[in-house]
């Protein structure tokens, strides 16, 4: 499966597809943001699954513009990082580690609105979240886990372009990316300034999370059925 790949620009214009498809999102108002667990962009043009192994920036964020007629997209978790045991007292939730559920299977439009995080500008929930608690601590979120609401999820950047995830992220959609690299800021500055200017009752910004295999394998058999 990791051998298939996808034109970036066609993948893109399909994710938008499939967002209005699944959850009726219009584009009239507001950019919306798209994670997609386990893929990656490459160098020539193709998106390709990963192995969405544990610990690892493996995933993508897609920023949809007003309009849903143009999209950038970086490399992110959506996933929490290994805490270690030593560190299991000051950072680790006594359910276990909180992994957000896919919007199609918690049935969800999660949201952020501009604020701080750790004095920093990012997106800051604003909505409910579920996410699945990873008590018996195998690294593995499935029927075993507990599912409940989180709280403090949101996007924000690892602060440096370290291999590995470890606590930069305990449950948040986490750049690869320091505080003033261009890939955060490139993302970060068009929409907070977005999100200030609109009015108070606003929900914030829609954020669709995706697992791996509920879209790469759709947009793949659906391009096929056209092509045949």
């Amino acid at each position: 499966m990791n051998q298939l790949k996808i034109d970036y620009s066609i993948f893109s214009r399909e994710l938008v597809r499939l967002v209005q498809e699944d959850f009726g999102v219009q584009w009239n108002f507001e950019s919306v943001n798209i994670g997609v667990r386990g893929v990656t962009c490459h160098d020539d043009g193709f998106v390709r699954l990963n192995n969405d192994a544990f610990n690892e920036y493996n995933d993508r964020l897609w920023k949809i513009e007003v309009g849903g007629k143009s999209w950038n997209s970086w490399r992110v978790t959506c996933d929490p990082g290994r805490i270690l045991k030593s560190q299991e007292l000051k950072y680790l939730n006594p359910e276990g580690e909180a992994r957000v559920i896919s919007s199609l299977k918690s049935k969800k439009i999660y949201r952020h609105k501009p604020g701080y995080h750790n004095g920093h500008q990012a997106l800051i929930q604003s909505g409910t979240f579920l996410a699945l608690r990873d008590k018996n601590k195998d690294f593995k979120w499935n029927k075993l886990d507990k599912q409940s609401e989180a709280h403090g999820i949101n996007i924000h950047s690892s602060g440096s372009k370290k291999g590995t995830v470890d606590l930069s992220s305990v449950g948040c959609t986490v750049f690869y990316s320091g505080w003033a690299d261009s890939e955060w800021n490139s993302y970060i500055v068009p929409i907070y300034a977005e999100g200030e200017k609109k009015p108070k009752a606003w929900e914030g910004f829609p954020y669709i999370v995706y697992d791996q295999e509920e879209v790469f394998d759709r947009i793949y058999k659906k391009l096929n059925r056209s092509a045949a």
